[in-house]
């Protein structure tokens, strides 16, 4: 986990960084932070407005390596590295005379940096996320994250470092995991099991279930490796919210099935099919194989934690 801190006791505030600021701020022993923060300490930018830092030219990736060859180095292990360091902090060339006076530009809500790839823009509808063959499209995390509920306020960088890679350096390339929020929330009977497959062996953690592989990349998962009923692809979604009540990806597209439904107030929600039935199919877990009705049951009170609910899960768990 990127940061932690106890539950009780606590004297001093959390500082959790974020696009090498930090700014978002816990105000006592629980809660989540506040937004927007007041002031990006401890580094106090003079530009966190002009992507174009004062109207500069490219210097280039080996200029900034030069005075920063730790970013440099930790970019190489990223997606990222295919891209200069300007395309997110904008031209270096005001910066180069005089670095102190932080004339780069950091993008504290993520709008103009994250969301610029990972937004796909459509023509009609910059809310809309767009579907296809029946899956989230790619490169959409920004718009899926503005549909997730709870988290539809949360800056990219609040989880992610952009400088490290999640999958070649987790431990630093996630500054935040869940708990450092939901530090009561329990694990909904998953804490310390393990899903297996072929070649593949994960230990579960919140984002088994809540990033679930609703997002196509490449391929679609056949039912001889994730059974008949489950609708699996190969990356995960930002969306988080999942949904207790409907009950396949039917509901969770649009009817055309162009886009992912949004409800009322701009939220979308994930079916049981796409997340409880990744493991709980008839190939991975055939003692423990839902139908995508019995894992929306089960999992519309998954974390309400008393022995009487508990009881009644595994009891649900265990029926034909």
């Amino acid at each position: 986990m990127g940061a932690s801190r106890a539950k009780t006791g606590m004297s001093q505030p959390l500082i959790l960084t974020t696009l090498g600021a930090a700014f978002f701020f816990f105000s006592g022993a629980t809660g989540c932070p506040t937004f927007p923060p007041s002031q990006p300490n401890p580094y106090n930018y003079n530009n966190t407005t002009d992507p174009t830092n004062g109207g500069a030219t490219t210097v280039g990736k080996a200029a900034c390596a030069s005075c920063h060859p730790d970013y440099a180095e930790r970019v190489e292990q990223h997606a990222h590295n295919a891209f200069d360091c300007e395309e997110c902090h904008g031209p270096g060339s005001n910066h180069l005379p005089n670095p102190f006076a932080r004339m780069l530009f950091v993008d504290l809500t993520g709008a103009q940096t994250c969301g610029k790839c990972h937004g796909k823009p459509t023509e009609t509808d910059a809310g809309e996320i767009r579907a296809r063959d029946e899956f989230v499209d790619q490169n959409q995390q920004w718009v899926e994250l503005r549909a997730s509920g709870g988290h539809s306020s949360f800056n990219c960088g609040y989880c992610h470092d952009p400088h490290y890679s999640t999958v070649n350096d987790r431990p630093r390339g996630l500054r935040n995991e869940c708990f450092a929020c939901h530090e009561d929330q329990n694990m909904a009977l998953h804490k310390g099991k393990t899903f297996s497959g072929v070649d593949y062996v994960e230990t579960l953690t919140c984002e088994s279930c809540h990033l679930p592989n609703a997002v196509l990349k490449d391929m679609v998962m056949p039912p001889d490796v994730v059974g008949p009923y489950a609708h699996i692809a190969d990356r995960q979604s930002h969306i988080f919210r999942l949904s207790g009540e409907q009950v396949d990806f039917n509901a969770f597209l649009s009817d055309d099935k162009m886009s992912v439904r949004l409800d009322s107030e701009g939220r979308a929600a994930i079916t049981a099919d796409m997340v409880c039935l990744r493991c709980h199919n008839s190939v991975s877990l055939p003692t423990l194989a839902f139908t995508p009705e019995r894992a929306a049951e089960i999992a519309a009170n998954v974390h309400l934690d008393t022995v009487l609910n508990q009881k009644r899960l595994r009891e649900l768990a265990r029926q034909p």
